[in-house]
């Protein structure tokens, strides 16, 4: 159902429910919100939010595929996820959980291919670029050695940047996201040139993932500006 409220004539459930500025689309399921935007958005962006909400039958193999790999049967999980992409190749739910599944395989290049095939403004949500974002630090982990190994490389050489790169790689894909902070801030305290300034720029990926109000993020973003500047 879609219905349209005149906030001037309804202010107070315009204020109930939070309207600040018009336009504002609000989708509600079962009385609560599940998703918004605000301001006239084309076609096509709210095509995507729809999409994001609007139970499909290839939901049904996208929840096969969770069972799945639930049980431990990666195989199973992607031809699953595969079969329902070329039967439903619209329902964007199905790409992320392919791509997390080809990362959990190690084919990191595959699960960003994936993710590229959304449409833009799918791309630009929050969740898919936190999930490019793990693909890289995961095909970075996957490649390193075992962590005990790169403890003994730092111990023997503190200023081996790679070693530190490769720790806080294991660190944050094992949750473990402060320690990975420290070991991405002392490269950038030893040398900003390291992959092209990349402890920099893997700290604010941390930040994204971790989100703008965590308490780590406030920390280490003033770290930071202090060792930049």
């Amino acid at each position: 159902m879609v219905a349209t409220v005149d906030t001037d004539k309804n202010q107070r459930l315009a204020l109930e429910h939070r309207i600040q500025s018009i336009p504002a689309v609000k989708l509600y399921k079962n009385g609560e919100v599940i998703d918004e935007f605000l301001g006239v958005q084309p076609e096509s962006v709210i095509r995507v939010l729809l999409d994001r909400h609007i139970e499909r039958e290839s939901d049904r193999q996208r929840a096969a595929a969770a069972a799945a790999l639930a049980r431990g049967d990666v195989d199973a999980a992607e031809r699953l996820l595969r079969q329902a992409l070329a039967i439903d190749p619209d329902n964007q739910r199905l790409h992320p959980d392919l791509a997390r599944v080809l990362v959990q395989r190690g084919r990191f290049e595959e699960a960003h291919e994936i993710i590229a095939d959304l449409p833009a403004p799918r791309q630009l949500d929050e969740d898919i670029r936190a999930l490019g974002i793990r693909i890289d630090f995961a095909r970075v982990a996957h490649a390193a050695p075992e962590e005990a190994m790169l403890r003994q490389l730092i111990d023997a050489d503190p200023g081996d940047c790679e070693a530190r790169y490769q720790l806080s790689a294991r660190l944050i894909m094992g949750g473990r996201f402060e320690p990975a902070l420290e070991q991405l801030m002392e490269i950038v305290r030893r040398d900003r040139k390291y992959r092209d300034d990349g402890a920099r720029k893997a700290s604010v990926d941390v930040f994204t993932l971790l989100g703008a109000q965590d308490p780590l993020v406030r920390r280490y973003r003033a770290l930071m500006s202090s060792a930049l500047y």
